[in-house]
């Protein structure tokens, strides 16, 4: 696969993803737009000069001037919405009323759901090219790599007043076939430990236990550096976990035979919570990891 293929993958998930912020963004609700845009300031000048008015009326300047002066000091008149304060804590809920909407699960499900699209895609018809050479006796370079792997689900809200964040630690084997500079098409096989929590305001639950993955994945880059996207399904031996599966960008650097990397994207887990009546939660939620091993 081309650079430029590479570059239009990106393009697509970023022009899928981009409008999705766009459009939460313009849900706020016309109360909130008016907060927002209320001018500090204006409203209590009107009544100000609304109070002084009334003095132009008293005849004595002595009085007249006793007048102006205790308006001018004390303007009582003002209502209290009208202060810059208030106004900051208006800002303030339409923040937390945005941050409470829901946005980054929506988001990772859309990151999820491009990434696994475009692995399939590309992974399944250039899969069978590289095959098919390989079986010609082209010359089809290969690489396989060991790495050790920290993952760190980033803290969500899943639904029903709970929220899930979690760590998973383990080891990783990938096998890959294709051009030794450009594309290359891989397999991905991933396990080890993690630790998944629920929370919510009067519980909390950790489902510590085993998992494994695997998946396609394809690559692109030269010998010391790689981009790629991969897609890894699997599950957990503790019972009430059921499917896990990561969605992610991957970027890898190479020294030597020492291998160095970074991935980002959309984590999707499946548990059974038992608070009354037994019920699955599945979520999506974003994650990082971090990679360090071996390539041959």
């Amino acid at each position: 696969m081309k650079l430029s293929k590479i570059f239009l993958s990106l393009i697509f998930l970023f022009l899928i993803h981009a409008p999705v912020h766009a459009l939460e963004v313009l849900q706020l609700d016309s109360q909130k737009v008016q907060e927002l845009s209320y001018i500090p300031g204006v409203h209590s000048q009107r009544i100000l000069l609304a109070q002084i008015s009334d003095c132009q009326f008293i005849a004595d300047p002595v009085e007249k001037q006793r007048c102006l002066h205790e308006k001018q000091s004390k303007p009582s008149g003002l209502k209290k919405e009208s202060t810059p304060n208030n106004n900051a804590e208006g800002l303030s809920n339409t923040i937390n009323a945005l941050s409470k909407s829901g946005s980054s699960k929506d988001s990772a499900l859309i990151v999820f759901a491009v990434i696994g699209v475009v692995v399939l895609i590309v992974w399944i018809p250039y899969t069978l090219k590289y095959i098919y050479n390989w079986i010609k006796g082209d010359d089809v370079s290969g690489r396989w790599q060991v790495e050790t792997v920290y993952t760190r689900m980033f803290k969500s809200d899943i639904g029903q007043g709970i929220s899930r964040s979690g760590n998973l630690y383990g080891a990783r084997l990938t096998l890959s076939m294709g051009d030794e500079i450009g594309s290359q098409m891989g397999l991905v096989v991933e396990g080890g430990r993690h630790s998944i929590t629920d929370k919510a305001a009067t519980w909390s639950s950790s489902n510590d236990g085993s998992y494994i993955m695997g998946g396609p994945a394809i690559y692109w880059g030269f010998k010391e550096m790689f981009l790629g996207l991969e897609l890894t399904g699997g599950t957990s031996d503790l019972a009430r976990v059921g499917l896990m599966s990561k969605a992610n960008g991957a970027l890898q650097f190479s020294i030597s035979h020492f291998t160095f990397g970074l991935d980002l994207g959309a984590m999707y887990t499946r548990i059974k919570e038992f608070r009354g009546l037994t019920s699955n939660i599945d979520s999506f939620q974003f994650f990082l990891s971090t990679a360090v091993g071996v390539q041959f």
